[in-house]
């Protein structure tokens, strides 16, 4: 099974060779945009404690991050959203990781800003057999130090690739997370994070299995 860093290079590759020159240059500009934002320097990372939170899942049923932390490490995952196929390979790339997780004492939980239903749709269409919770308006991603707002540059270019965030996030804003990984001990202290405001970079599985096994 190849890494995932290669199979987000290759989607890139893919995505990079379909579109018109005048939208790549409209992303890179934006790209650049939210790099000046250094927003993985103020998010929470590794040393800092999670915020607790409470989020339900899409069936309705309330998470409680202590409730996790009480039996053993929890793996977080922010996600932009079903629209995103970084997203989804690294979704994919982490669900068959759970296994392994699981033998370690782990939990593992994604969190995206998206509605139920569409957060519902991308567990489906993945076989994404996880607990996928729907931060509302980003409040706990917020807490993380991880939302932006889309810069303006992107937003005509989402749009042509049929992409309408504010709707699959039912409010009027365009503020998604930067995607991050968080690994945390049963104390709720980050041991080991992932946060990169390029969105075709992630953590890889195996890094996130190496940290649990030095718990």
């Amino acid at each position: 099974m190849p890494a995932l860093k290669e199979e987000l290079d290759q989607k890139l590759d893919e995505l990079f060779s379909a579109i018109p020159d005048d939208a790549k240059k409209k992303m890179e500009e934006g790209q650049k945009e939210i790099d000046k934002m250094n927003i993985e320097k103020n998010a929470r990372k590794k040393g800092n404690p999670i915020p607790m939170f409470g989020l339900k899942n899409t069936s309705g049923k309330k998470i409680e991050s202590a409730e996790l932390l009480k039996k053993g490490p929890v793996v977080i995952s922010f996600y932009r959203g079903g629209w995103c196929p970084f997203c989804n390979l690294e979704m994919a790339a982490l669900h068959d990781a759970i296994p392994e997780f699981e033998k370690l004492g782990a939990s593992f939980i994604a969190i995206s800003p998206e509605l139920p239903e569409y957060a519902a749709e991308t567990a489906a269409n993945f076989g994404l057999n996880t607990e996928i919770l729907v931060d509302t308006d980003n409040k706990v991603a917020n807490l993380f130090g991880l939302v932006f707002q889309l810069p303006e540059v992107l937003r005509p270019v989402y749009k042509d690739l049929g992409i309408d965030i504010p709707f699959r996030n039912g409010n009027e804003s365009y503020e998604i997370p930067v995607p991050g990984t968080y690994v945390v001990d049963q104390n709720g202290i980050i041991v080991e994070s992932f946060i990169d405001p390029d969105y075709s970079k992630r953590m890889e599985p195996d890094k996130i299995i190496e940290t649990l096994k030095k718990l």
